[in-house]
């Protein structure tokens, strides 16, 4: 089910601007919001990761051309930033043609950052929206505990939801001591992140040893359950959507 608060917001910025850009996790549902948006627009899918698809952008102009009465929804845009350009050229005719908005819908999951520097051709024709945990959960329609199996998801979901300036990292050492996300909060603050599949989440020795070397300010065990509750004196078990939660609130407390 596409969430109720999503979905009118993409409409809404389709109908003030040429093109909106949705940032976030992949593997979230995006073509379940794609198809939902196609239902209420005359719309074009295209899928950059699709061979079939990849070989329609050969010559971007010459496929875009006769559709600038449609929307044009490019998902997995970050496999083409050289696109941007492109775009641009095409936002411009449609313009002197008396067209200038709802022309594209463009996902990108990975590679925020180039997105954004890519889309720096596109200013002033394109809007950026991102995926928050929040919008996350309304645009798949549950929780975010049920999601964290999908590779790279939860990774995904802490790089978005963590403050700007947070840095990511995975730590591991010859001696076998192991995070799986060190985030560097721009506050000063460190903390260590053990991923676990078990609902009876025990983190490893090497977390531990880890921890010992990295001394984090806090320290969690990320699992698919929904208590929360001490490890120990210093690591906590906590769901994906708690830990997310925490990082939100870090946010709101800085200065």
């Amino acid at each position: 089910m596409v969430g109720r608060f999503l979905l009118p917001r993409v409409l809404q910025g389709s109908d003030e601007m040429p093109a909106v850009c949705l940032l976030g996790p992949w593997q979230v549902g995006q073509p379940t919001l794609a198809l939902a948006i196609a239902e209420r627009r005359e719309a074009v899918y295209l899928d950059l990761e699709s061979e079939q698809d990849r070989a329609k952008r050969c010559d971007p102009e010459a496929y875009l051309a006769p559709h600038l009465d449609k929307l044009v929804i490019l998902d997995e845009l970050h496999r083409a930033p050289a696109l941007f350009p492109v775009l641009r050229g095409m936002i411009d005719r449609a313009r002197r043609q008396g067209r200038r908005t709802g022309l594209y819908l463009l996902w990108g999951s990975a590679s925020l950052g180039l997105l954004r520097q890519s889309g720096e051709s596109l200013a002033g024709r394109v809007r950026f929206m991102e995926l928050t945990p929040f919008l996350v959960r309304e645009l798949i329609g549950e929780p975010l505990d049920r999601l964290w199996l999908r590779g790279g998801f939860l990774d995904s979901v802490l790089a978005v939801s963590a403050p700007d300036g947070t840095e990511l990292y995975f730590y591991r050492t010859s001696g076998g001591a192991e995070v799986d996300l060190l985030l560097l909060l721009p506050g000063g603050e460190k903390w260590a992140v053990e991923i676990k599949r078990s609902l009876a989440p025990r983190p490893k020795r090497g977390f531990h040893a880890a921890c010992l070397d990295l001394q984090p300010d806090r320290a969690f065990v990320v699992y698919p359950g929904t208590e929360r509750y001490p490890l120990s004196d210093k690591v906590e078990a906590i769901s994906l959507s708690d830990m997310a939660s925490e990082l939100v609130k870090y946010l709101e407390v800085q200065p």
